[in-house]
């Protein structure tokens, strides 16, 4: 991230192989798209000139998002399934990047502005981890809103990788960054509506995440910006949705 012109890239994670709810990449999730569509799209409206890849797994059942993504003109990068970590080293190597706007694609929530935000932080940055945080320290990666993605450089990855061998931090990406927070030029920006994004769960990992999820995404009406205030709107309207969402954080806690 030293250049003055830094080679960067949106990197989505995705795979369909999910012990909890299989195959929830490709299941239709909205007038027919799956939640990886969704994800593709709202990242192609945010940046329509950057370069996106997929980063996802050799697994052959994973073929359906290379065809996915091959239909959105979208570049893949395939790797081991169980070492994450390496996956996107190895896609820093094969694109010489300098640094990514890492994506979970279990999160069809995205906050277009927030996106925009972090990128136009990143691509100016000298640190090696740019994310929004909230108050307690605690990174928005590790809460379940699933509204926000995070700036990493790929030197910080690559030390991960030479520092570590713990099957946790390889599953878990950039969780050594922040339980190693003096050995990191960690930035850290403010996450929005603090309390609201502590108590919902929007990402999707279970088959009632993905129910709860397909009927609140439903409610915007295909409508190309979803944002905060329209968000809460919606949930504080419906109380059972917050219900919803507090049993499953319990259950879930990260």
């Amino acid at each position: 991230m030293n250049s003055s012109t830094p080679n960067w890239a949106v990197v989505v994670q995705a795979r369909t192989g999910s012990t909890r709810l299989a195959d929830k990449m490709i299941l239709p999730f909205y007038e027919g798209r799956s939640i990886f569509q969704i994800v593709l799209e709202t990242l192609l409206s945010v940046f329509p000139k950057e370069k996106i890849i997929l980063a996802t797994t050799v697994n052959p059942k994973d073929d359906a998002l290379k065809n996915v993504a091959d239909s959105y003109d979208i570049k893949v990068f395939r790797g081991s399934e169980e070492d994450v970590l390496s996956r996107f080293v190895g896609v820093s190597r094969e694109y010489d990047l300098d640094s990514m706007l890492r994506i979970c694609a279990d999160n069809p929530f995205l906050l277009k502005q927030n996106l925009k935000e972090l990128a136009e932080k990143g691509k100016t940055a000298v640190s090696d981890y740019l994310a929004y945080f909230f108050e307690d320290n605690l990174p928005s990666i590790r809460s379940h809103s699933g509204f926000f993605g995070e700036w990493v450089s790929s030197n910080a990855l690559k030390r991960i990788s030479d520092l570590t061998t713990d099957k946790f931090y390889h599953e878990h990406v950039t969780n050594y960054i922040y339980h190693n927070e003096s050995a990191f030029n960690i930035e850290k920006m403010q996450v929005p509506e603090q309390n609201f994004c502590r108590s919902v769960r929007l990402t999707i990992d279970t088959e009632s995440d993905f129910d709860l999820a397909k009927e609140i995404f439903a409610m915007f009406g295909g409508e190309e910006q979803i944002t905060l205030s329209k968000l809460k709107a919606i949930i504080e309207a419906n109380p059972v949705y917050l219900d919803d969402m507090q049993r499953m954080i319990r259950q879930h806690s990260k």
